[in-house]
């Protein structure tokens, strides 16, 4: 029998079912599932077995965010998490309103991996992506593997169709541009 950590076991007696030995799904956030039978009030479970299942996109997704203010990085890497995407840096440019550096970016890193964390629990995702420390540009770019990188832009014209890669960057820059 395991415990669930405090962050994930504060909700968990309302979020279960009244009859405590029913089995629930419940990811380990790594591409799989464990059948859980759950006790009593303190969110302790027992692992009954694990299902591998694969729920994120046969692509790896990689978001390059240009990071804005903090409430809408929060929505961005929820919905990024909800959709799929495997990983997320955010980018630090010229007009970034977020400044993050040293202390403040590792708060900041670690909050948004508690954000993509809960995006998982609400959407079923069995894997969490990784989120990044903030990285500039050319750093970045040093460091990309990805076999397709797109920059998305509201006024670019239609990417030209390419074979299914492998893997993908995405870069998306903030309201004023990169």
């Amino acid at each position: 029998i395991s415990a669930f950590p405090r962050n994930a076991s504060a909700s968990c007696p309302t979020a279960l079912p009244r009859n405590y030995s029913t089995p629930c799904p419940a990811s380990n956030g790594n591409d799989g599932s464990d059948g859980r039978k759950f006790r009593g009030k303190t969110c302790a479970a027992q692992v009954t077995r694990f299902i591998d299942k694969q729920l994120d996109p046969s692509i790896s997704i990689t978001l390059l965010q240009a990071a804005g203010r903090p409430e809408h990085m929060d929505t961005i890497v929820q919905k990024a998490t909800e959709l799929g995407v495997a990983d997320i840096t955010p980018l630090v440019t010229e007009r970034t309103e977020l400044k993050l550096r040293g202390e403040r970016a590792d708060k900041k890193r670690a909050h948004w991996q508690q954000v993509a964390i809960s995006a998982c629990e609400q959407c079923g995702r069995n894997r969490v992506p990784g989120i990044a420390g903030p990285a500039s540009l050319a750093d970045w770019l040093a460091i990309c593997d990805a076999e397709l990188r797109l920059v998305l832009h509201h006024r670019a014209d239609p990417a030209p169709a390419v074979a299914a890669p492998g893997s993908a960057a995405l870069l998306v820059g903030s309201e004023g541009g990169l």
